[in-house]
């Protein structure tokens, strides 16, 4: 399994959380091509809580030979012309294909089950040259401390594309980005954790490692399909 992640500027301001909004309704018209015509398993759309002008999709296609399948057939053309619909195309539009572990399926962590409520992503940009075991074992680090403070599911993973625009570098600087995904009961049950010092220091540690160039902490509220 490979999950799709598309984060974008909505075009009109809108609750993802109304399902009678005609962004959501576009959205889940534009999802739902997808997973009637693929053999995808799950999908989940939302917003970004503290830029909710902003969306971010997870689409879990079972292989990347079924996504490229679905890309070339007719319903992708029906599924864009709903998402280019909601999509603000004056602003950047973010595609990452990221194989997660420990768990391939993250869908726990994106609110599969009704204890997981809102959804941390969290984007760790690596320069040219970097140490991406270095990487990959702090960021495993933090897991057992995050589920120790509540979070509920948690996977992680780098993405497949490897030259990316690396926000706020150097004109022209690129790399790649890891991933990390967990799943809280509720938005106060995750700023409580983030009260923890072990917590604290965990991230501190991370964010200390010299090959990270920038990185991104959102807090989602996800819907599935």
């Amino acid at each position: 399994m490979i999950t799709e992640i598309v984060t974008f500027q909505l075009k009109a301001s809108a609750d993802l959380g109304d399902i009678n909004s005609p962004t959501t309704q576009a959205i889940r018209n534009s999802l739902s091509v997808v997973l009637a015509d693929s053999k995808a398993p799950s999908a989940y759309y939302g917003q970004l809580l503290k830029k909710p002008d902003t969306a971010i999709l997870f689409v879990n296609w079972p292989s990347n030979d079924e996504h490229e399948r679905f890309k070339n057939s007719p319903s992708y053309e029906t599924h864009f012309k709903h998402m280019a619909a909601v999509i603000n195309m004056q602003e950047p539009i973010s595609v990452l294909n990221v194989p997660f572990t420990p768990s391939e399926d993250p869908s726990p962590a994106l609110g599969l089950h009704d204890k997981v409520g809102v959804t941390e992503v969290i984007f760790l940009y690596c320069g040219a040259g970097f140490a991406r075991s270095e990487i990959t074992s702090a960021a495993e680090k933090i897991r057992p401390v995050m589920e120790r403070s509540g979070a509920q599911a948690m996977v992680g993973g780098w993405a497949a594309e490897t030259q990316l625009p690396i926000p706020e570098a150097g004109e022209g600087e690129k790399g790649e980005v890891y991933v990390n995904v967990g799943g809280w009961t509720d938005a106060e049950a995750y700023g409580r954790s983030q009260e923890s010092e072990k917590i604290q220091q965990s991230i501190h540690d991370l964010l200390e490692t010299k090959d990270i160039r920038y990185s991104e902490f959102n807090l989602v509220k996800l819907f599935p399909m």
